[in-house]
């Protein structure tokens, strides 16, 4: 059981921090389909991974949406949404998030160690999907984010 929050609960204690980016080109958003072998296999979720020691979540998010499907952008073109702090089984972790919208639609260099597919969705589509834990609290805060603006 996966349990997901916005403020950090009092006993939290974060022994991993990822960071992950909604990529947007128009109303669709890019998300990644787990290869069957990793953590949580055959789920979906936006580009993202682990932080390297010593890195920022927007250094970290820059280069793992890089190294997952070969987008580069400046860390200064990410706009934060805000994180989500998350009690998994065996580890609390913090998911920092950000997003960063495309003005053409990008060609993907998909990493295929990591996921076997990437696709354009909006929302409502990535909600039908199996997504990684967390997965759709994220997508509904991140709808909230988005048509606050």
């Amino acid at each position: 059981m996966t349990l997901v929050f916005f403020e950090p609960p009092p006993d939290f204690h974060a022994k991993i921090s990822v960071a992950g980016c909604y990529c947007e080109f128009g109303d669709k958003i890019l998300l990644l389909k787990r290869t069957p072998h990793k953590h949580q296999g055959n789920t979906w979720g936006i580009p993202g991974g682990k932080l390297d020691e010593g890195e920022t979540p927007r250094t970290a998010t820059v280069r793992e949406v890089f190294e997952e499907v070969g987008l580069s952008f400046q860390e200064e073109n990410l706009e934060e949404i805000g994180e989500m702090y998350i009690r998994g089984l065996l580890n609390d972790y913090i998911f920092y998030r950000f997003r960063v919208r495309l003005s053409a639609l990008p060609v993907l260099n998909l990493n295929l160690e990591e996921h076997v597919e990437a696709r354009w969705l909006t929302i409502e589509e990535a909600l039908k999907l199996p997504l990684i834990y967390g997965g759709s609290e994220a997508l509904l805060n991140y709808q909230k984010f988005i048509n606050n603006i």
